[in-house]
């Protein structure tokens, strides 16, 4: 009988090359998906290059034999995914059909032409696979809408649209063809746009730590940040004055790659708290000796990355420019007991001031500071019941927000494949709503440091504007749920260009 996952938690094992599956490899990957919290690996063969030979079937085999006592060993169950051409090479090896007959075996479909391989390729192996369905074009769509659906068992995915690819499929062009396409649940998108060598799941010891005299932290803070040390250091400035008992709380921070000696700096700064303060930095550098420089955006694996060092029961995540009142973390705690799903009013400070370093108490919120897209946040910040709002969930915003950690690792964390700014943490509060968590906005405003040239869109909505197509994108491509694609249609609208409409149409 085929293994099953028990929670439908993926991780996606990507195999480009033989390196991909010696033991090192498999080693590393083992810890990332043991990390990742997953109970299936997916090994992923779709991007393989290697031509069949007699060395790559004992490549294969080996590997095989090495997985099938790891995952014995770790409880993990595994899945492989293949196109159906892929694996005619493996009917010259029985050891290794035998080896994948055990486990769940997955085929990757295109287009029909796929589908008839794979008829040939079911019936010489005798199995019974699962499918997942990946059209790239609208002719590709219309050959895969047409198989009897209800005859295997199938699920969909579609990859970013691709202007350079004739009738490459657009969002709208899923939403029109009024079918209910169905993920398989627990699997993230692959990220097409992503280098495959990029595993994104960083294997980062903790730098330096601080610690006090009792720790038992009930809720860690954790702070992504990168090249913001003047504002980081006001930050922790501020935690360190809390109303409460240093040991009930800890500060992890991730700096990604930054080069302006926070490490440093931030460990001389607060040498006197070494030990009154629970404080753990990770430095994660964006070089890699084998896959070259992760020259992106980085916030929500940071995030990832921290929450394995928590040891509190609580997650709250912070960002690197955000001042907080003495009472926020005794708050933020009473607040998490009666709500699933916490997070704090926003008050942007302008820049000038914000350069000066002010404190939380001498800020004037009528005076001092601005609301970023008011139109949009004080349909949150002005009611008095979040839940209440239609699509509470789009607000949730990691600039402030907290929740258990064991229902942080339930939805998978943050997804792997947002690499720029935007819909993390919509996509993680979609997550949440699915599961029915209720939603809680504290009525106590935080204020948010500003320096135009720490955004990643440099305060240009047009630049933002670009950025954000790009992860709603994904964000419909996940869910595949029409009612996203109209409700987020502004980011939809211009996906496809007149040229590449005027060129479809010859």
């Amino acid at each position: 009988m085929p293994k099953v996952s028990r929670n439908n938690s993926y991780y996606r094992y990507k195999i480009s090359t033989l390196q991909d599956i010696k033991v090192t490899t498999i080693e590393r990957r083992f810890q990332k998906a043991k990390q990742n919290s997953a109970n299936t690996l997916l090994f992923d063969w779709t991007d393989f290059s290697g031509e069949p030979s007699q060395s790559l079937h004992e490549a294969v085999l080996s590997f095989l034999c090495e997985i099938a006592t790891k995952t014995q060993t770790a409880d993990l169950h595994y899945d492989f995914l293949f196109k159906p051409h892929q694996i005619e090479f493996f009917l010259k090896n029985s050891e290794i059909i035998t080896q994948i007959k055990k486990n769940i075996l997955t085929l990757h479909l295109k287009n029909k032409k796929d589908w008839i391989t794979s008829l040939k390729v079911i019936s010489d192996l005798n199995i019974n696979p699962n499918f997942i369905l990946q059209p790239q074009t609208k002719n590709d769509l219309q050959e895969l809408l047409s198989l009897p659906q209800d005859q295997f068992n199938q699920s969909w995915d579609f990859t970013p649209y691709r202007s350079e690819l004739k009738n490459s499929l657009t969002l709208k062009d899923l939403v029109q063809a009024q079918f209910q396409f169905q993920r398989r649940p627990g699997l993230e998108i692959w990220n097409s746009n992503i280098p495959t060598n990029y595993e994104l799941e960083a294997m980062q010891p903790i730098t330096w730590q601080f610690s006090s005299p009792n720790p038992r932290p009930e809720i860690s803070l954790i702070i992504p940040s990168f090249n913001n040390v003047s504002f980081l250091s006001n930050v922790i400035h501020h935690l360190i004055q809390q109303n409460i008992s240093a040991d009930r709380f800890e500060v992890i921070i991730v700096e990604d790659g930054g080069t302006d000696n926070t490490s440093d700096i931030l460990k001389d700064l607060w040498s006197s708290y070494q030990k009154k303060f629970n404080l753990k930095f990770i430095y994660w550098s964006k070089k890699h000796p084998q896959h070259g420089a992760q020259n992106f955006f980085r916030a929500g694996l940071a995030r990832n990355l921290a929450s394995q060092y928590s040891q509190a029961e609580y997650l709250f995540f912070l960002d690197s420019d955000m001042l907080t009142p003495p009472d926020f973390i005794e708050t933020s705690l009473a607040a998490l007991k009666k709500y699933d799903v916490i997070q704090f009013q926003r008050f942007h400070i302008q820049q000038n001031i914000s350069q000066k370093q002010p404190v939380y108490a001498d800020i004037s919120i009528a005076r001092d500071t601005y609301i970023e897209e008011a139109h949009y946040w004080n349909q949150l910040f002005t009611s008095s019941d979040w839940m209440s709002l239609k699509h509470h969930w789009k607000f949730t915003c990691t600039y402030a927000l907290g929740l258990k950690k064991s229902e942080f690792l339930e939805v998978g964390r943050f997804k792997k494949y947002y690499v720029s700014y935007g819909f993390e943490d919509t996509d993680l509060g979609y997550e949440l709503y699915k599961r029915k968590k209720t939603f809680f906005l504290v009525p106590i405003p935080l204020y948010h440091l500003t320096a135009y040239n720490q955004m990643q869109y440099q305060n240009s909505q047009l630049k933002r504007l670009k950025l954000l197509r790009k992860t709603a994108e994904l964000f419909y491509l996940q869910h595949l749920n029409p009612e996203i694609y109209h409700l987020f249609g502004n980011f939809y609208r211009f996906q496809k260009k007149l040229p590449h409409y005027i060129r479809d149409l010859f």
